[in-house]
């Protein structure tokens, strides 16, 4: 990697990185300095053990929620260059190879959150490694109790959090990289997280009626995709570094493991997209024809997973619905297809839809009515909440 071309790049970053480290070492090292994990008398000893991982889940999660944020700045930022023709000229005078811009501030972003992350963790670790020891020696002459610590969860929970915190990484950075302005930075990143996040636990949830399973299981423990599943892994190997035994029923294993997977996969996937894809010609650059095919699929993507969510209404509630009246799910699903449309509106900033776009989004509102009537009339049984 160009070494002038990273000190470049670091100092037009310093600022975000400034603010987002002071505010993580404020945010993981003072709420450790006034935990108090010492219990006496009759009171029972898995309090202790709780509050050791209330305290390692605190620093573990704070320390990737400042890693997500770091990465959203950078993937928005590394794609500015591509906003304004005469931006992108001047950044293709560069001495880099062809895509290497692209290539560069993909690795140096990558770098920079897992160093972010690993500064964040290990501060927040040392911090509660030292109250942990003080207390341990005070509760030793006052005659109260201190929960042991096993340090290993600790070291495992920060390598996962390393794996997929880039994961999440590169996803945003290639979901980015097809923008053509800020706010199409913006619209991709957030529907394209909500599709990540939420898909996965909206189609499995529509299936788990027909299995004689509460949709609502799936969402007892929040998604299973994106830093969500780090989040719910970290939660595990806190858990376990306090001695406490987390209770893994067959759907949190299932939506591990299917998070695992879907999340690792867009990430390698996201490499080689970005790191192989050519760059388009700066002719385009700052227009909407930019990566067209693209950034037309994120509200189609996004109006997907709703239809899924409205599936499984049906698949939860089953002929329930036919008995308080189809009249208001019918009405509920027109407003739904007006909001389809008014998303089209906002993330393309037009009226003038194209005609692919009304064919597939027509596809998608099609499926949806028939989700929902298959749910309400073939789920064995019904549920409510």
């Amino acid at each position: 990697m160009n070494s002038k071309f990273v000190k470049w790049q670091l100092k037009a970053w310093l600022v975000p990185l400034i603010i987002l480290g002071v505010y993580g070492l404020l945010a993981i090292v003072l709420p450790r300095l006034s935990e108090n994990y010492i219990v006496t008398g009759d009171v029972p000893e898995y309090l202790a053990r709780n509050s050791i991982a209330s305290a390692i889940g605190g620093f573990a999660n704070m320390a990737l929620s400042t890693g997500v944020i770091l990465s959203l700045i950078l993937a928005i930022i590394s794609s500015d260059y591509k906003w304004k023709r005469a931006r992108y000229d001047a950044y293709a005078q560069l001495p880099l190879c062809k895509n290497g811009i692209k290539r560069h501030r993909m690795i140096l972003s990558l770098a920079l959150v897992g160093a972010m992350f690993t500064l964040h963790y290990w501060l927040g670790a040392g911090t509660f490694a030292l109250r942990w020891l003080s207390l341990k020696q005070a509760a030793a002459s006052s005659g109260g109790l201190v929960g042991g610590v096993d340090f290993m969860p600790i070291l495992l929970s920060y390598l996962l959090g390393v794996v997929g915190l880039a994961a999440v990484h590169l996803t945003n950075f290639a979901i980015a990289s097809m923008s053509h302005s800020l706010w199409s930075a913006l619209m991709m990143l957030l529907l394209g997280n909500l599709v990540i996040n939420l898909g996965p636990t909206l189609i499995l949830g529509y299936f788990f009626p027909f299995f004689g399973r509460p949709s609502y299981d799936m969402f007892a423990y929040g998604s299973v995709t994106g830093v969500d599943v780090v989040y719910r892994l970290n939660d595990i190997f806190s858990k376990k570094a306090a001695f406490i035994e987390p209770k893994l029923s067959n759907e949190v294993l299932i939506a591990l493991v299917v998070g695992g997977v879907v999340t690792l996969g867009l990430g390698v996937g996201s490499f080689f997209y970005v790191f192989f894809r050519k760059e388009m010609s700066g002719e385009y650059c700052g227009g909407k024809s930019f990566d067209t095919f693209g950034k037309t699929l994120f509200p189609h993507a996004f109006a997907l997973v709703v239809a899924f969510a409205i599936g499984q209404i049906g698949a939860a509630a089953g002929k329930v619905i036919l008995a308080s009246g189809m009249a208001v799910a019918i009405i509920e699903m027109v407003f739904i297809l007006l909001g389809y449309f008014v998303l089209l509106f906002v993330y393309f900033l037009t009226l003038k839809i194209g005609k692919w776009q009304w064919i597939i989004a027509g596809g998608i509102v099609a499926l949806a009515v028939v989700l929902f009537l298959l749910g309400v009339l073939a789920a064995p049984q019904a549920y409510v909440a």
